[in-house]
């Protein structure tokens, strides 16, 4: 299942590949696309790519029950710490 989140960059990541983004500390990345596995997909800055789920922190679930795999409360808008 997938699910579109909103979520804020808390470690940042250097690409490493050319399908991945170099994201910063503090970026709030809108309507990213989880999926299974530890890689997200978005469009930042007009470039599409992924990213590592674990470097981020889920900061609002977009669709009516968010059924996000990492999500540990039961309140869908609650921010939820990947890892």
């Amino acid at each position: 299942m997938t699910v579109s989140v909103d979520v804020e960059e808390e470690y940042g990541y250097e690409a490493e590949q050319p399908d991945e983004l170099t994201i910063k500390v503090g970026d709030v990345i809108h309507n990213v696309i989880t999926a299974e596995g530890s890689w997200w997909k978005v469009e930042l800055n007009g470039k599409k790519g992924m990213f590592p789920d674990n470097f981020v922190k889920v900061t609002s679930c977009l669709n009516f029950c968010c059924c996000c795999r990492h999500k540990a409360s039961g309140a869908c808008h609650d921010s939820v710490l990947l890892h």
